[in-house]
């Protein structure tokens, strides 16, 4: 794995062999055309509790290749924004959310080919809706 520093504007999509971006800021996701990173498989990404999730899991909806997406808040008080679009992320099978959740989404809402859940920090109570919560192939799940 190569680590890149870049001190510039790096314009992501042009980056067409990218396979795993380990760390970026929600607000420095400024995609035009998302299909160039067709081989992006791994994508880290820190979110703030006003950040729009729904036009950012819109704009990698069609990333066929993306399988693992890790979201990470860095409002430590704060909850993680709306997760209601997670299930636009077809080809994601390992979802981990790092930071407050408010609830999780209900099932239809989780990308359709979820095998792997890893909670960490959410502050979810054991009596909280995920007990109610059934995801039918998550074969694994950390909390």
């Amino acid at each position: 794995m190569i680590a890149l520093t870049c001190t510039g504007k790096l314009r992501i999509d042009t980056l067409e062999n990218l396979q795993t971006l380990s760390w970026i800021r929600i607000e420095n996701w400024k995609v035009k055309n998302s299909g160039n990173l067709a081989n992006l498989r791994k994508l880290r990404v820190e979110v703030y509790s006003d950040s729009d999730l729904n036009r950012f899991f819109n704009s990698i909806a069609e990333l066929e290749r993306l399988v693992s997406i890790r979201l990470v808040s860095v409002d430590t008080y704060h909850h993680l924004p709306s997760l209601s679009e997670l299930s636009l992320l077809h080809s994601v099978t390992k979802l981990r959310l790092e930071g407050r959740i408010r609830m999780l989404p209900i099932p239809q809402e989780f990308p359709p080919n979820i095998v792997q859940l890893t909670l960490q920090g959410s502050f979810l109570m054991l009596k909280s809706p995920f007990a109610n919560v059934s995801l039918t192939y998550v074969v694994c799940s950390k909390l």
